[in-house]
């Protein structure tokens, strides 16, 4: 989501995606709103969705779900809860067979940079914030249970939230493969942040800020 875009309430969400063979930021598609609560983003992603059919003739395919393993195999995101529940309603949609839920333990993967930058800015010690960033890098779901069981320990006040918090099922399986359904080709090969997205925020912030919706729609 681009917040300096447009001005007034309105905001820019882009769904980006980066060309290897061409070595170039691909935007798919611009949607303009002045929300970003789960409702909204799923009517954002089922309208994409919708539009991605018209042009295409074909609907929308995720690797997860497709009988011939094709498709798109990895959505990753900045651990915007409101984002997450909107993807997961709209590829309900798509595909009713798992719960909306799980679709975000096949496809989702939460940026490593948003988490750390969340880790640094919090309130709790040193020490804490040490054991919250080998979340990432846990090779075992044992080793994932030692660090809470760690930052239990410690105590820091609220703690007991952020555990909570990042124990979330979808949560957790964005941050760590070992509670992911994602296959492991697919989780090491793709990126591990939103670089891509916000590069192409960048670029698109070059051509002007606090614009005109209309402007900003046909520029």
């Amino acid at each position: 989501m681009s917040y300096k875009r447009v001005f007034g309430e309105m905001n820019e969400f882009e769904f980006n995606a980066y060309d290897e063979d061409n070595h170039s930021i691909v935007t798919f598609c611009r949607i303009f709103t002045n929300g970003s609560d789960s409702k909204i983003y799923q009517c954002m992603f089922t309208t994409f969705f919708e539009v991605y059919e018209d042009l295409t003739g074909e609907k929308p395919s995720f690797y997860h779900f497709n009988s011939e393993k094709k498709g798109w195999a990895a959505i990753i995101v900045d651990l915007d809860k409101g984002q997450a529940k909107g993807l997961s309603l709209a590829l309900n949609s798509l595909c009713n067979s798992i719960s909306a839920e799980q679709h975000l333990l096949y496809i989702l993967k939460s940026c490593s940079v948003h988490f750390e930058r969340n880790v640094r800015n919090s309130k709790y010690s040193d020490e804490s914030k040490f054991l919250m960033r080998q979340l990432l890098k846990a090779k075992t779901k044992d080793d994932v249970d030692f660090i809470f069981e760690q930052l239990e320990t410690i105590g820091d006040e609220k703690i007991h939230d952020w555990i909570t918090e990042y124990q979330t099922p979808w949560i957790l399986a964005s941050l760590n493969h070992n509670y992911s359904l994602m296959d492991y080709d697919i989780w090491m090969t793709t990126p591990f942040d939103t670089n891509v997205s916000e590069c192409s925020h960048a670029n698109v912030n070059r051509e002007g800020t606090r614009l005109r919706l209309k402007t900003a729609i046909f520029q």
